[in-house]
């Protein structure tokens, strides 16, 4: 599943953006699959209401939404209810995304499971942030954010590195994020939806 990769990285919610209004936009992502050399485009839109949830909706090439609560993972169904994936895991993912989308990378490492390589502003005043991320399976990956500059920093991009069988570093995944198209009724009625039938 296309936000899968995204879960994996990403108990406490972040008191610093219990207040904070919903983050959103759009998102396309380009993952490699090595078994069939070739590379799958997905593009959506997401909602980030910190401290409470995520929606992350596939669109392309097919319709997909997972939200993220604090009590589980659950899948949007073809009948307009929501069917538990993972029931008992979101407050860590929940927890992770806020402060990842945050775009706060030191809020990030408190979450003990980031660890900041080196950083390098780019000419467009990003930060680029390279990184390794512990797996829940309490593997290593090295990872890349993207984040913007300014005095409300946003995260932009995130790239997830691996190693073919010989040791060469490839892009595995990568996930771009657009906050300024954002369909904020949509999904905020979606997470309201969420909230009365769960």
């Amino acid at each position: 599943m296309i936000v899968r990769v995204a879960l994996v990285l990403l108990a406490h919610l972040v008191t610093s953006l219990a207040a904070a209004a919903p983050l959103g936009g759009t998102f396309n992502q380009s993952r490699y699959l090595p078994e069939h050399d070739v590379m799958l485009e997905t593009t959506g839109s997401f909602a980030l209401l910190p401290g409470e949830g995520l929606i992350w909706a596939t669109q392309t090439p097919f319709e997909s939404t997972l939200i993220v609560a604090q009590d589980g993972l659950y899948q949007l169904n073809p009948a307009g209810g929501f069917s538990a994936l993972n029931e008992g895991r979101g407050a860590l993912e929940l927890t992770i995304l806020d402060r990842m989308l945050s775009g706060d990378p030191q809020a990030l490492v408190k979450t003990g499971i980031f660890t900041i390589s080196d950083e390098t502003q780019m000419p467009d005043g990003d930060t680029q942030i390279h990184g390794v991320m512990k797996t829940p399976a309490g593997q290593s990956e090295p990872v890349t954010l993207r984040v913007s500059g300014g005095a409300d920093p946003v995260l932009r991009e995130i790239v997830f590195w691996a190693q073919d069988a010989q040791g060469q570093t490839y892009e595995a995944s990568a996930v771009h994020l657009n906050v300024e198209n954002f369909n904020q009724v949509e999904l905020l009625n979606l997470w309201q939806q969420f909230q009365e039938t769960h």
